[in-house]
């Protein structure tokens, strides 16, 4: 954590940051896990625009996870988001819903806090909607498009970790049997996937790798930037 002293010097610091994706990324990282609460909130204060900007997450991160998301929940925990980009936000973690099936944020009081009570609703009727009447077709073209070579965990790890993140969430006794039944309906697929994997494969696998030599370390040289700078 960076110490309050020098915090004015710091802020100006922050915010010559060019506005850039890979360089946003940076920023929020720092601002989610270098800088005290009061530090942050001065730097919204003076430049509000900074959690309007765009980051450049990783493709494999969840986007409860995003550092932009977990900054715009803090923006909005200290009355510091614009509401156009609070509404876009929310925008964005619906859109991970219905074309990802990411609800990585559903156990995130602080990002939840960034929807208002209707979106929420509406939130929740879609989520009920893609228990009810997508997931077992999902389950079933990812079956029957499934590789047995490759890793089966990875290839219906979206449907489980849906299945696993909305746990809490169908309390009803409708949602939760059918919660349920695809739960047993995904465990099934997976098993006749693994079934179709060659008997001999594993044997073959361990030969090849065995057989590979082990690659030389490459010690990586170090940078510096304004966010090693700052800190010390």
């Amino acid at each position: 954590m960076v110490p309050l002293s020098g915090s004015t010097q710091l802020i100006n610091r922050l915010l010559e940051t060019p506005d850039e994706l890979p360089i946003n990324e940076r920023l929020f990282y720092f601002l989610n896990r270098r800088v005290p609460e009061s530090v942050l909130s001065e730097l919204l204060e003076r430049e509000p625009k900074i959690a309007a900007r765009s980051g450049n997450a990783s493709h494999w991160q969840r986007i409860g996870r995003h550092e932009v998301i977990q900054l715009r929940a803090s923006a909005n925990r200290l009355g510091l988001l614009n509401d156009q980009v609070r509404s876009d936000t929310v925008y964005m973690l619906k859109e991970g819903v219905v074309d990802s099936l990411d609800t990585s944020f559903l156990t995130d009081d602080a990002v939840l806090a960034l929807f208002k009570q209707r979106e929420l609703m509406t939130l929740a009727s879609q989520i009920v909607e893609i228990l009810h009447t997508e997931i077992s077709e999902k389950i079933s073209d990812r079956e029957d498009g499934a590789d047995p070579s490759a890793d089966i965990d990875d290839q219906f790890r979206d449907i489980r970790d849906f299945l696993d993140d909305i746990s809490w969430f169908v309390e009803d006794q409708f949602s939760d049997g059918k919660h349920s039944e695809l739960l047993e309906e995904l465990k099934l697929a997976m098993q006749r996937v693994a079934e179709r994997k060659p008997d001999d494969e594993e044997e073959e696998n361990e030969s090849f790798f065995n057989s590979v030599p082990r690659a030389a370390k490459v010690e990586g040289r170090g940078g510096r930037s304004i966010f090693s700078d700052v800190s010390e």
